[in-house]
């Protein structure tokens, strides 16, 4: 199950880096977690 929320979630970085490309943006940033982890209280 995690795995494939893995690779959801590298296709949805994927799409927003070719939108990036495409707009010419050269330089962003990234916060990367699950949602597991937003419901994390430590």
């Amino acid at each position: 199950m995690a795995k494939q929320g893995h690779f959801r979630g590298a296709d949805a970085v994927e799409n927003l880096l070719d939108w990036c490309e495409e707009f010419d943006i050269k330089i962003i940033t990234l916060y990367v977690l699950s949602a597991e982890n937003l419901d994390r209280k430590n």
